[in-house]
C-alpha cells in the first residue's frame, strides 16, 4: 500500500478542458424570440446575435449561440419588433453554424468531453541502488541512528523512500558485499534484485531482499558499482515507455572501499584503499557519465566522517579521507551539488555525517535524488473515449507550472520548434512529447513541491 507524500505532486495531470463540435444546428435549436437569437434591438447587435441574442436556449449544443454568431451568422435579425426575423433562417443552418463563424466560437461545453481526464506519462527513470552492507554497517554507536544499526536505519529509510517514488520508476538493488567474508576473495558475486517498475509486487521483492540480508564483510565498492553499471547499460525493458528512461546509480556507503578491482586486498593490514587504489573507480564513474550516459549519486552514511580511520596512514603518506573520496566520486558521476568542494562546505556528495536524525535525512535525500532524475519530457496521451480526439495543434496546449505548491500557476510559453529554447517548452521532433526547456527544467527539478499541469482541447468529428 502506498502512502501520500509531496512526491505525488510530480505527477503530470492533464485535463481535457473543452470540446470542439461542428454540428450545423437548425432553426429550432438556434432559438427564437426572447430565448433565441433575440428580438429587436437586443437581438441584432453587430451581426444579429448581440449580447442577449444567443439566449439560454439559443446557445445549445446545436443552436446558433456560439456557433451561429459568426460573420454570416444572423445578419437579418435587426427588426425592432420581430421575434424571429433572423433566428431560424440565417442564425442557423449552413450559414449560421461554426463553419462560417470564428474558430474560437466553435468551442462549447460538452459534459462527455469535460469528463475525460487522462494523465500524460512522465518519461521515467531507472535507478540501481548500490548499498553498503559491510561489517561497519552493524555499528549502533551513532546518535543519529537512535539506537539502530546503520544497516537497520538504512533499510527503514529505503522502504519509506521507495514507497514514495512514482510507480513508473524502475528500480534495482545490489548489496555489497553479498558473499561471506573470505580470504582470499570473492567478496562480491553477480546477484541483485533486478530492475523493474515499482509495482506492489516489486516493492515486496525489494523489501524481502533487505529483510533477508545481513551486514558483514569488507567493502568492495568498485566491483558492485561496475556490476550496477553493466546491468543498467544492458537493461532492455519490454515497455517502450522506458526506452528514453534516464539511468542512474545511487551508492550508499559509510566510507572508502576496503577492496579494490576484482576484490583485491590492499597491501599489508590496512583496512581501506589508498587514493591511488580507488582512483580506477573514480575514473570509471567519469567515463560512465560522459560516454555511457549513466550518472552516479553518492550518499555518505554516518562513519564516513572519520577522516583518518584511527590515524592509519599509508607508506605513501596518503590518509584515509572518506568524504574527499566520496565527493570526488560524485563529481565524476556528474551529480555534484552546486557550489561544492572536495574539502567541504558543502561536499559534492550527500554527506549524512552531520545529520541529527539519519533515517528522515536519508529519506529526504533519496527523495531529492528521485526528483532530480525526473525527466522534463512528457508523453502526449490519447483519450480512451470513442469519437473523442485530442486537438494536436500545439497552440491549443496550455502548460502550467505551480511553483512550490502554489495555488496559482505560471503559464509556460511555447517555443516554436527549431528555435533556441531556454525557458518554456517545445514539442519533440516527432510531436509526441512535450519537453521543458533547460532553464525551466532546472527550476522544476529544484522545486520539491513543483506541479506541472498540461491542458489539451478535445474535438469530436462532425
Amino acid at each position: 500500500m502506498r502512502f501520500a507524500s509531496p512526491l505525488v505532486l510530480w505527477a503530470l495531470l492533464v485535463g481535457l478542458t473543452a470540446c470542439s463540435r461542428h454540428d450545423s444546428g437548425d432553426g429550432d435549436d438556434s432559438g427564437d424570440g426572447t430565448d433565441g437569437s433575440g428580438a429587436g434591438t437586443d437581438g441584432s447587435g453587430a451581426n444579429g446575435s448581440g449580447a442577449n441574442g444567443s439566449g439560454a436556449n439559443g446557445s445549445g449544443a446545436n443552436g446558433s449561440g456560439a456557433n451561429g454568431s459568426g460573420a454570416d451568422g444572423s445578419a437579418g435579425s435587426g427588426n425592432s419588433s420581430s421575434d424571429s426575423a433572423g433566428s431560424g433562417n440565417q442564425g442557423s443552418g449552413a450559414d449560421g453554424s461554426g463553419a462560417n463563424g470564428s474558430e474560437d466560437d466553435s468551442v462549447v461545453d460538452d459534459p462527455e468531453c469535460e469528463a475525460q481526464s487522462i494523465a500524460a506519462e512522465v518519461a521515467p527513470a531507472a535507478i540501481m541502488l548500490v548499498v553498503d552492507t559491510s561489517f561497519s554497517m552493524t555499528d549502533r554507536d551513532f546518535p543519529s541512528t537512535n539506537g539502530l544499526s546503520k544497516w537497520a536505519a538504512t533499510q527503514q529509510a529505503l522502504r519509506e523512500a521507495l514507497q514514495a517514488m512514482p510507480p513508473q520508476y524502475a528500480v534495482g538493488l545490489i548489496f555489497f558485499p553479498n558473499t561471506p567474508q573470505t580470504t582470499p576473495p570473492p567478496c562480491f558475486v553477480e546477484n541483485l534484485v533486478e530492475i523493474a517498475p515499482l509495482t506492489d509486487e516489486h516493492l515486496a521483492d525489494l523489501d524481502d531482499a533487505m529483510a533477508n540480508h545481513d551486514a558483514a564483510g569488507y567493502t568492495p565498492t568498485q566491483e558492485a558499482w561496475k556490476y550496477a553499471y553493466n546491468e543498467l547499460q544492458a537493461w532492455s525493458p519490454d515497455d517502450p515507455l522506458y526506452e528514453s528512461a534516464e539511468r542512474y546509480i545511487v551508492v550508499i556507503t559509510d566510507g572508502v572501499p576496503t577492496r579494490g578491482n576484482e576484490c583485491e586486498m590492499p597491501p599489508g593490514r590496512v583496512v581501506a584503499l589508498a587514493r591511488s587504489q580507488y582512483m580506477p573507480l573514480i575514473e570509471a564513474a567519469d567515463d560512465a557519465f560522459i560516454n555511457g550516459g549513466i550518472g552516479t549519486f553518492v550518499i555518505g552514511s554516518p562513519g564516513s566522517e572519520d577522516d583518518t580511520q584511527g590515524n592509519l596512514t599509508y607508506d605513501s603518506g596518503e590518509d584515509y579521507i572518506a568524504r574527499e573520496m566520496l565527493s570526488a566520486f560524485a563529481i565524476a558521476g556528474g551529480t555534484a551539488r552546486e557550489g561544492c568542494s572536495n574539502s567541504g562546505a558543502p561536499y559534492c556528495h550527500f554527506d549524512m555525517t552531520t545529520e541529527t536524525d539519519f533515517v528522515p535525512a536519508l529519506v529526504a535525500t533519496l527523495g531529492t535524488i528521485a526528483q532530480s532524475v525526473v525527466s522534463c519530457t512528457y508523453t502526449i496521451p490519447e483519450p480512451s473515449t470513442v469519437n473523442v480526439f485530442l486537438d494536436h495543434d500545439p497552440d491549443t496546449f496550455t502548460v502550467e507550472y505551480y511553483p512550490n505548491g502554489a495555488s496559482s500557476p505560471e503559464n509556460l510559453t511555447r517555443v516554436a520548434e527549431g528555435k533556441a529554447c531556454t525557458e518554456g517548452w517545445q514539442l519533440s521532433e516527432d510531436e509526441t512529447q512535450i519537453e521543458l526547456c533547460p532553464d525551466t527544467c532546472t527550476r522544476v527539478k529544484a522545486d520539491p513541491f513543483a506541479a506541472i499541469q498540461v491542458h489539451f482541447r478535445c474535438v469530436t468529428p462532425q
